[in-house]
């Protein structure tokens, strides 16, 4: 029997093979997308749950009514209490004073030494309690000095099969460090944490060491309570609150305790919650909708065979299998798709990833993403079985004289599909546009000196390795005799700094540090001239306003941190950052106040390599050659161009709204074909209907009113309840009014957009139907 209802299956399928196949399609694609939103979204917030005692484990926020806001830091004053003198109801209190990209040497054995660079985490003794850290081999470290436990990944790639423990290894140095080599024993090795920490996977564990409090730092932001059983966090508060001891300079204060599920739902983790599943569900929803839709109705439109069928005895139970058996090969067949589809996508996608990403957190385990798609197709199939199910019992009681005279019957529950249908169109459509609109424009905020292609061409190299140490003078005389290289500029963002005019004004400053060829390789322009040395800087015009206002010095110097600085010079905004004028808002503060200092003769910064046009990937070979003389194969060694550069700052607006229009042209795709497979099935199953009117004296307009009054009012009710939604959402991206916003012709152009999509997807099938000829639609019946 089940032979049977496969072949009318394939049969049904193969009759109806464009549908099909764009159902199919979709339905991959929505698959797909919903996947890895979904996977990504789970890898995020596992970092809340995945922990044996998570609910127990809670990070602590300093609020200082001085300052008027939370902190992440935890004051060394406090702390140092906090682990002398333990509060009621913390159980532990665990403790990263350090994380590294350690450089590290591996001692194998009495021949061989292998290097690595892995992560290196000093923490105190309750770091491997709180956050259930257990052994595979060996012991703890905790109590010896100099000794360390080992991850099992970092165990398997160092030393194979053979046993870390009781092996060595010590931070690799410069070749001119003649100081004593500090060696440290593995003890252990633990299993892999199950999610990094703090974006951090956990290598190598090493004691912080007996005395690790500094009761004068303010830096301690990587502390995890572990709170008893039953102790809430308001207690925790109360208690940290009362016991600790306050500094005389920041009263009052007080202490915010926060859960790991807390912090799940708190802030842009609500709304990610929420908005990323939604908007990675609709595109499945849109092609599953179509999918069934079509193949509901079409079962339906077969009224003639299932009364044939029912009136030789099929049950409902019959008419079901057939009906299901259908649904889950086109299902089917969409799975093995999404599988072909994942294949060929990923690597696409990785190449899109920021080189940060692509490299750590933006990877996707492929056996975890496979085995979730598993697990909605099954999802589905058990949802559609449900679907068919009550789609049988509203034919349940046909009998053969109704399934001969008619064949259509209402349409209202596959109406209001379609309505959802065109709902999402408005939503990917609308988002899509205004995405793109938003990102042009903050792109046309940003000042501009290079083009892509001479920025990719441009690489940014920085020799931060010990290896490097002292041989940077040389390996950038090797990199300038590179017959492709026409040009090396030392240069590098210090980040903020304090800019003193007076001694009641100083200032909070972006600076950077260059050599005096920086304008000619970013194109920029200035008055004046570059500066020479460390003690001159170049400053921004409005930072020049500033100085002259209020300056002891008559506007001629400035003094920068604690060093004194001769002013050479002014120039009106920074390449590839916002113009202040344009973006306004308090986004444009930021960008006003910046200076460059110069460099001395003898310092060593990270630098751009400008390559010949079209040669930076030669140059890129190149300078790989240089560095492996002096840096081993198995530390690796990154460096990026200028355009990736202005990626990590840009990029992620760029990559939501190019999202948004894929995500927009899919559902187009899904929405035309739900349209026409609707308007086609309509206008088939009223044929003798449109015939009695033609006979009767209806004309084309009459006919055309018939059918396309029902999709311009789905359009019309779509567009009402979608455009508020895409404006909030718009809104809510940016905290600045941006002038389309509010143009009505914006929003008009949308929803005529979406009209005109609908208006000639059913005006074919329209004209069709009203050139038919009512004899032989009468003599037919």
């Amino acid at each position: 029997m089940f032979q049977h209802y496969l072949k009318i299956a394939f049969r049904q399928i193969v009759k109806n093979k464009v549908q099909y196949i764009l159902s199919i399609i979709g339905i991959a694609l929505g698959l797909l997308c919903f996947s890895m939103t979904n996977y990504y979204m789970h890898r995020h917030f596992s970092q809340y749950t995945i922990w044996p005692n998570a609910d127990r484990m809670a990070t602590v926020h300093t609020s200082y009514e001085k300052r008027g806001s939370l902190s992440n830091y935890f004051p060394g004053k406090e702390l140092q209490a906090l682990i002398e003198n333990p509060v009621a109801g913390i159980e532990k209190v665990a403790v990263v004073t350090r994380m590294d990209r350690a450089n590290l040497t591996y001692i194998i054995d009495e021949k061989q030494e292998i290097a690595y660079k892995d992560n290196l985490i000093r923490v105190n003794a309750d770091f491997l309690d709180v956050y259930s850290i257990t052994l595979k081999s060996g012991k703890s470290p905790f109590g010896s000095p100099n000794q360390v436990m080992i991850s099992a990944s970092i165990a398997q790639k160092v030393f194979k099969d053979s046993n870390p423990i009781g092996k060595t290894l010590y931070y690799n140095r410069a070749e001119n460090d003649q100081s004593a080599i500090a060696y440290y024993t593995i003890t252990g090795v633990f299993h892999d944490t199950p999610y990094p920490i703090n974006d951090w996977t956990v290598d190598i564990l090493m004691p912080a060491g007996e005395n690790y409090i500094d009761p004068n730092s303010y830096y301690y932001n990587n502390v995890t309570l572990m709170l008893a059983q039953g102790v809430s966090p308001a207690e925790a508060e109360q208690r940290l609150t009362a016991q600790l001891p306050v500094t005389e300079e920041e009263q009052p204060r007080s202490f915010k305790v926060k859960t790991l599920p807390m912090q799940m739902t708190e802030g842009e983790n609500i709304v990610m919650l929420i908005l990323i599943p939604i908007i990675g569900s609709l595109v499945l929803l849109a092609a599953l909708i179509n999918m069934l839709k079509f193949c509901i109705q079409s079962f339906y439109n077969r009224t003639h065979e299932l009364s044939l069928r029912k009136s030789i005895g099929a049950t409902s139970r019959s008419l079901f299998l057939l009906l299901f058996t259908e649904i889950s090969l086109l299902l089917f067949i969409s799975a093995l798709t999404t599988y072909c589809l994942a294949e060929l996508f990923l690597p696409v996608f990785y190449s899109y990833l920021p080189p940060d990403m692509s490299n750590n957190m933006g990877l996707i385990e492929t056996a975890a993403l496979y085995r979730q798609m598993l697990y909605y197709i099954v999802g589905l199939i058990l949802l559609c079985s449900l679907i068919a199910w009550i789609a049988i019992q509203r034919i349940k009681h046909i009998n053969l004289i109704e399934g001969i005279r008619t064949n259509q019957s209402k349409h209202g529950f596959r109406n209001f599909m379609l309505g959802f249908q065109i709902f999402i169109c408005f939503l990917f459509i609308g988002g899509g546009i205004g995405m793109t609109l938003l990102f042009q424009q903050l792109e046309d905020e940003r000042y501009y000196t290079l083009n892509d292609r001479e920025c990719k061409d441009i690489w940014y190299v920085q020799l931060r390795d010990v290896q490097f140490r002292g041989q940077e003078k040389q390996i950038v005389s090797r990199i300038r005799n590179i017959p492709e290289v026409e040009e090396v500029v030392y240069y590098e963002y210090v980040y903020t700094n304090t800019a003193t005019l007076s001694e009641t004004n100083q200032l909070r400053i972006l600076q950077h540090q260059s050599d005096a060829h920086l304008a000619e390789l970013l194109n920029f322009p200035i008055r004046g001239r570059m500066p020479q040395n460390e003690n001159e800087v170049l400053v921004s015009r409005f930072l020049m306003e500033e100085i002259e206002k209020d300056s002891i010095n008559n506007g001629t110097s400035v003094l920068i941190g604690d060093k004194l600085c001769q002013i050479t010079g002014t120039f009106d905004n920074w390449p590839f950052l916002p113009i202040p004028e344009k973006c306004g808002g308090p986004e444009a503060s930021q960008f006003r106040l910046i200076a460059l200092t110069g460099i001395s003769a003898d310092q060593d910064l990270p630098f751009y390599v400008k390559c010949a046009a079209g040669q930076s990937k030669k140059v890129k070979e190149e300078i790989l050659a240089v560095i492996r003389e002096w840096l081993p194969p198995t530390i690796p060694f990154e460096m990026e161009t200028l355009y990736d550069k202005n990626f990590s700052w840009n990029g992620g607006g760029k990559m939501v709204s190019q999202l948004f229009l894929l995500l927009a042209a899919i559902t187009i795709l899904i929405t035309i074909l739900g349209i026409y497979s609707a308007i086609t099935l309509d206008t088939r199953g009223r044929q003798k209907e449109v015939a009695v009117r033609k006979i009767n004296g209806a004309g084309t307009k009459d006919i055309s009113r018939l059918f396309g009054n029902l999709y311009l009012r789905l359009v019309v009710i779509a567009a009402v309840v979608a455009i508020p939604l895409v404006y909030l959402f718009l809104r809510a991206t940016v905290n600045r009014e941006i002038a389309w916003f509010n143009n009505p012709l914006y929003w008009l152009a949308i929803v005529l957009f979406v009209a005109v999509i609908v208006f000639v997807t059913v005006a074919w099938q329209i004209r069709k139907i009203t050139r038919i000829n009512p004899a032989e639609i009468i003599k037919t019946e």
